[in-house]
């Protein structure tokens, strides 16, 4: 028998499904419509219309009344604007919410800020691997005070990298090097640009330790006792470092040369001398320090090892005459 409705029972039957509650005791079978339309609800936390907007940063959004007094509940979910209006589709990290007021703050600024009467969606999230998230307490130079919800164990979060997201500051990212719980502050390097301060959002991302570590005190301690003690045999291209510290290790030490006068052989003062590897004296190995003194003598540095064959050069302003080179082997 076929059945007409008219317009207030199709009303009426269209009202009782929009408004009969989905529940598990009496919704639950598998691929069933109502089944999947729990799940997809699911995975909204909450979604209400926004209230008033005004004195609320860029990088900020007030939420409903009838949200969470609970301080951080909302930390690390998203919030998106899910209306037609002008700030619909964007979607922001919360990093610090305040149940009190029931503003969050954001990981980055809006491009179009929400106001009042859009429509938000709280979503469930945890893509970000962050030791901790909110609001900078205080900033110094080279420092940063973490929320209260920072660990309360010292050197905790050393090694890993303090990253200011909104905020003053904003987009500057610095090592830890350390951290004490006192004031959950974290020293950080090298000292900030712009010093962080009570608006400034921060996340700290794990990194590790090596870096910190090796350039600590007893790190840089132990890397100058290795280069130190290293044995320099094989580290001798020309012109390296290993070769002239190797090179100087086999050498001659200060040598110290007297200029005397060929027919008197008295010593002569004020001479200029320098040292060549060769006879033709293309190749200079060491200079005086200053030229000679009363006594006609002169310090040399030769880059040379002991016994080898040297090529002496004197110079002297006025009638002095030398015959060079002198040929001399290092002691």
């Amino acid at each position: 028998m076929a059945m007409t409705l008219n317009a207030e029972d199709i009303e009426a039957i269209t009202n009782a499904v929009w408004d009969e509650p989905l529940t598990g005791a009496t919704h639950n079978v598998a691929t069933s419509a109502g089944r999947r339309l729990r799940q997809l609800a699911s995975s909204a936390i909450s979604t209400d219309v926004l209230p008033s907007q005004a004195g609320v940063a860029i990088n900020q959004i007030k939420l409903a009344a009838t949200e969470s007094a609970v301080d951080h509940i909302y930390e690390q979910t998203l919030v998106t604007i899910s209306d037609d209006g002008s700030a619909v589709g964007q979607c922001r990290l919360i990093v610090n919410y305040v149940g009190s007021t029931k503003v969050c703050t954001l990981n980055r600024n809006w491009d179009v800020a929400p106001v009042a009467d859009d429509e938000y969606t709280i979503t469930c999230f945890s893509g970000f691997m962050f030791s901790n998230q909110g609001i900078a307490l205080a900033g110094t130079a080279s420092t940063i005070d973490l929320a209260a919800t920072a660990l309360a164990v010292d050197g905790a979060y050393i090694g890993s990298i303090a990253y200011l997201t909104t905020g003053t500051g904003a987009g500057q990212a610095r090592l830890i090097s350390g951290y004490a719980t006192a004031n959950k502050r974290c020293t950080v390097s090298p000292d900030w640009t712009t010093i962080p301060d009570i608006t400034s959002a921060y996340v700290v991302i794990p990194v590790g330790r090596a870096i910190v570590d090796s350039t600590s005190a007893a790190g840089a301690t132990a890397l100058a006792t290795s280069l130190l003690d290293h044995e320099l045999s094989g580290h001798d291209g020309a012109g390296t470092v290993g070769h002239a510290l190797g090179r100087a290790g086999e050498g001659t030490t200060a040598q110290v040369y007297t200029v005397t006068d060929v027919t008197t052989g008295l010593p002569v003062a004020d001479v200029e001398v320098w040292v060549t590897s060769d006879a033709a004296g293309a190749n200079v190995i060491a200079r005086g320090t200053a030229k000679s003194n009363a006594l006609g003598q002169v310090t040399l540095y030769p880059d040379v090892p002991v016994g080898t064959t040297v090529y002496v050069w004197r110079a002297k302003s006025g009638d002095y005459v030398f015959t060079n080179p002198d040929t001399e082997v290092t002691a």
